[in-house]
């Protein structure tokens, strides 16, 4: 389904974050912080940190205000657009695994295209026709990216076949990802190779992780 939009977008930001973390100390034969080489005559030199290091990155946001004005129409009525909007807010239905999915959307404005689901919507009436039905509304839509799976690779060009990608939320960890994905925490090793994970009860949330094919033949996927 479509909602087309009439108006050009009042104000449109795409925010993205990523998460950096640097070493607590670094060698004593590294060269010096540059807080080190101003301001400090004698005594000794703080060690400082090391290079920073990517940790995790967290989705991509979109951030647009946008109008809906069908006032000038005899028999105009936004109330379809608006309600759809209303309703992708929602969770799909449960899958096997018994999780529970936003809808995807899809926002595309000339050559921009943003795929994710309505992490938040904030509609303002503005006018009202005859009947009561609302005719013009300012609309505040967020948009957290969520893009789709990868899809599996053909297996004659050497890809790796049937992997899938899930978004780490808060809280979760690798045994409860692999529940989420296989029915059971106990294949929560396959995931830690495939990510090259040390320790499964710390991850990022926004973090990517790739979900290989289920260990055992008949697991949930």
């Amino acid at each position: 389904m479509i909602v087309p939009l009439m108006l050009n977008p009042k104000q449109l930001t795409i925010r993205r974050q990523s998460q950096w973390r640097p070493p607590q100390n670094r060698s004593s034969a590294a060269g010096q912080p540059s807080s080190g080489a101003h301001g400090l005559s004698a005594g000794t030199v703080p060690l400082g940190h090391g290079l920073q290091q990517y940790t995790g990155s967290q989705p991509g946001s979109l951030t647009m205000i946008v109008w809906f004005d069908q006032s000038f129409e005899p028999d105009g009525d936004i109330t379809d657009d608006i309600d759809t909007l209303q309703n992708w807010t929602c969770p799909t239905e449960r899958g096997a695994t018994g999780a529970q999915n936003p809808p995807r959307v899809t926002f595309t404005w000339g050559g921009l295209q943003f795929i994710g689901h309505i992490a938040s919507l904030n509609v303002s009436y503005k006018q009202f026709g005859v009947t009561g039905q609302p005719v013009r509304a300012e609309v505040s839509i967020t948009i957290t990216e969520n893009p789709p799976a990868v899809p599996g690779s053909n297996p004659t060009s050497g890809g790796i076949a049937g992997r899938r990608v899930h978004v780490v939320s808060a809280g979760d960890t690798l045994h409860s990802v692999s529940y989420t994905e296989y029915g059971s925490p106990t294949h929560w090793r396959a995931l830690a190779e495939a990510n090259g994970i040390d320790d499964p009860l710390r991850l990022s949330p926004g973090t990517t992780l790739l979900i290989p094919p289920s260990p055992l033949p008949g697991a949930a996927r």
